[in-house]
């Protein structure tokens, strides 16, 4: 989701499956203020068998974030590596709330979540 009307569709499109008095739980990408631009993080482990390593870097241009990931894993048969690049939008919480509110929810936000990013909590009306 990198533009507003992404935001709008997906919360909407999640919203329609819900029952009156439903719950949607989102748990929210990074908030602006959160992103770490430039980050490094490299993470491996290995067993007799299997060796796997992961290299990560963050970037940022404007409000979207860029999140690059380098996979490398080695086993028996050989060594295969990839990179993947994952692009996504900042949001606030006044912009997640504006879509949760016109997709006909009303908004809670747990600050911490599963993972403290937070969660977003948003009820259908009945």
């Amino acid at each position: 989701m990198l533009s507003s009307t992404d935001l709008h569709a997906a919360v909407s499109a999640m919203a329609g499956h819900l029952e009156p008095d439903g719950l949607l739980l989102v748990e929210p990408w990074f908030q602006p203020d959160d992103w770490v631009d430039g980050r490094v993080v490299a993470e491996s482990a290995n067993s007799a068998d299997l060796a796997v390593a992961r290299v990560s870097h963050s970037a940022r241009s404007g409000t979207i974030s860029t999140f690059e990931r380098h996979c490398t894993v080695g086993g028996r048969t050989g060594v295969e590596s990839w990179v993947d690049v994952h692009q996504m939008a900042l949001w606030t919480l006044d912009e997640y709330s504006e879509a949760f509110t016109n997709a006909g929810l009303q908004m809670r936000h747990d600050p911490v979540g599963p993972t403290g990013r937070g969660l977003l909590i948003g009820q259908a009306s009945n």
